[in-house]
């Protein structure tokens, strides 16, 4: 749990400088004037099972209905921020599961390098969200009306606090000096990504996605393919010839990638039925409900989860790091907030952050622990 939180923190601090982390709105940074902002949010997601399958794999056990409001608060000492959320988990058949209220407390000081996270906790046995959204209204504005609703529905909900289980996470955050250290990794990082070039930790240039060489121009009509930032595949379903491309675990930029066939190879058949749907999910959950073709945050979180193992060595590895940093929601959306907008960064997109990358996870682990039947070769990529 400890390795988790440093990670987020180290995380928290990294986009606070990152140049690249600017939006369309007001960007939140370090040596500004005081900013505050509240949230009231009401969405749906997917939530995934807490058991893996032999692979690591964590499937989509259901969704949940989300009720929030964040207070945040940034300034030259850190951001602090206020969290009330109501959330009601439903199976894949829509059958209700159970319903939990929070209320989290987080503040990542980078004087002094300390942090400081307060979780309360309660389960319910009936519903307790309202004025639902579906999944097919992400980002909608809710009106000022039903804000007032849930932020007093919410409110009430969480008055009995001694009735609610309690637990305070202390840890070493990072200080301003360590973001001092961190800041000619991350400028580097940036040019090398708008200028296509090398960089001191790539050896050759980026790979690109979707080559066309490696397709059949005359059989484009049986050609599937799907996914992101480098992590993809493409697969004639006509001669059976495939490509799987995925993030490393190992190494910052690098990706995992296959070539082979499904039809001489049944073990390779079976991985990509899987691979695939993984990667679909991941692609979907990016362009369309992170609407990453309107935000270049989405572009600059992506990239930064490449670059995560560079950027925080000696805190964690990469992607499954993110996942796991993602369990207090009130510091994963200082986090985002700090390297976006306060406009983007809603806990909404805290949330489908965390679908993505955990879609992203059981691609990896479909690639690195299914019987795909061949080996693998790696290449630099986004």
């Amino acid at each position: 749990m400890k390795k988790f939180i440093c990670l987020l923190v180290a995380v928290l601090i990294f986009s606070m400088v990152s140049p690249s982390m600017i939006g369309s709105a007001q960007v939140v940074k370090v040596e500004s004037q005081p900013q505050r902002t509240k949230m009231v949010e009401s969405f749906e997601s997917e939530y995934f099972s807490d058991t893996p399958d032999d692979i690591g794999v964590h499937e989509v056990a259901g969704y949940k209905k989300t009720n929030v409001v964040t207070d945040s608060l940034q300034d030259d000492n850190g951001i602090e921020t206020n969290l009330l959320m109501a959330e009601d988990y439903y199976d894949l058949d829509g059958h209700f599961v159970k319903s939990l209220v929070s209320i989290q407390y987080a503040k990542n000081d980078i004087n002094t390098g300390n942090s400081e996270v307060t979780i309360r906790n309660k389960e319910l046995s009936n519903q307790s969200t309202i004025l639902n959204k579906t999944s097919k209204s992400t980002f909608v504005e809710l009106s000022d009306e039903s804000k007032i609703l849930i932020e007093k529905h919410l409110t009430e909900l969480t008055k009995d606090k001694d009735s609610f289980s309690f637990e305070v996470h202390n840890f070493k955050g990072m200080t301003k000096e360590d973001i001092k250290t961190m800041k000619t990794l991350i400028n580097e990082a940036n040019e090398a990504r708008n200028s296509k070039q090398y960089s001191a930790y790539k050896n050759v240039n980026y790979n690109t996605t979707w080559s066309n060489d490696e397709l059949n121009v005359g059989t484009l009509a049986t050609i599937e393919r799907a996914g992101a930032y480098d992590n993809y595949y493409t697969h004639d379903t006509n001669s059976g010839a495939y490509t799987a491309q995925v993030l490393s675990y190992s190494s910052p930029h690098r990706y995992g990638t296959r070539s082979g066939n499904t039809v001489t190879t049944s073990k390779a058949a079976t991985q990509m039925v899987d691979f695939k749907k993984h990667i679909m999910k991941y692609e979907t959950t990016l362009e369309i409900n992170m609407l990453s073709n309107k935000y270049t945050e989405v572009t600059d979180w992506c990239f930064a989860i490449a670059s995560t193992i560079v950027f925080l060595a000696g805190y964690g590895t990469g992607p499954v790091g993110w996942v796991g940093s993602m369990i207090f929601a009130v510091n994963a959306l200082s986090l985002l907030r700090t390297w976006t907008s306060f406009n983007y960064g809603s806990t909404e997109r805290v949330e489908l952050s965390k679908v993505a990358q955990e879609h992203l996870k059981n691609a990896q682990q479909v690639f690195n622990y299914g019987d795909w039947g061949t080996g693998f070769s790696v290449v630099v990529g986004f």
